[in-house]
Order: C-alpha cells, then structure tokens, then sequence
C-alpha cells in the first residue's frame, strides 16, 4: 500500500534558498567578471609584446643598414670620394640606430614582463646560476680599470 501525496512545504526554508542561489549568482558574475579581465589584460600583454618585438627586430635592420652605410662612407673617404665630415655623419647616424635598437629591445623586454605579470608565472624555467654574492670578487681597483678599459 503506497500513498503519493505531495505536501507543502512548511519549514520556511524558502527565502534562504532564493538567498543562497541569488549569492552563488553574484559570486559566479563576480567569477565570470574576473576571468574576462584577466583574458583582456592578457591579450593586450600579449599585443604589446608582439608589436614592442616587431619594432626592435625593424629598429636591428635599421642599425644593420646604418652601419653598413657608415662602412661604405670610410670606404668612400679613404678614396677620397668624401670628406671627414659626411664620414662622420654616417658614423654618428650608425650609433643612433644602433642606440635606438638598444632602446626597442628594452622596450620589448619590458613588455614582455609585464606579460609575465599578467600570467602570473615566469615564461622560462628559473635560473640554475647562483645568485650574485654581496661581496665583490674583484679588489676595486680592477673594477675601475675594467670599467675604462672599453
């Protein structure tokens, strides 16, 4: 012998229900919301180092073109095709590319921290070198002759 009769529920339990799921769809809005911002903050890392990346490898084509310029113009002087002064010009205009190329690589380098930020975790493996030591190995008068020996 089996009854089936639906009852009502009588416990009151209703309204903490519909408080519980309104709070779990407020915290997986708040999830959702969050993974968005992460993908845009990533995938605009990500651009920035594409584009910072691009120009450094355009600005070491530059420097490559500057300096072969600037090889061809002491060549030219050397035959006597030019003066000292144009020489000059193209030697100074190879070190502002090369300057430049410097400053790209920077850049890039630069953004490509912050894609690592943005990722939370190294893009490479850590270093198996050991940490530089406080103490200098050198005595400081070789640091100095070091420094102006370039």
């Amino acid at each position: 012998f089996s009854i089936d009769v639906d009852l009502p529920l009588f416990h009151g339990a209703g309204a903490g229900i519909r408080a519980a799921a309104a709070a779990r769809d407020e915290a997986a809005a708040a999830v959702q919301a969050r993974q968005a911002q992460i993908l845009n903050a990533l995938d605009a890392a990500r651009a920035d180092y594409a584009e910072r990346y691009a120009a450094w490898q355009r600005m070491l084509d530059v420097a490559a073109a500057a300096r072969q310029t600037a090889t061809r113009a002491r060549v030219q002087r050397r035959a006597g095709q030019i003066d000292r002064g144009r020489e000059t010009i193209a030697e100074v205009a190879a070190a502002h590319a090369e300057l430049a190329a410097v400053d790209a690589l920077g850049a890039a380098l630069n953004s490509l921290g912050r894609l690592e930020d943005v990722l939370q975790r190294p893009l490479w493996p850590a270093s198996t070198l050991a940490p530089p030591s406080t103490a200098s190995p050198l005595p400081s008068s070789s640091l100095n002759e070091t420094a102006y020996a370039h």
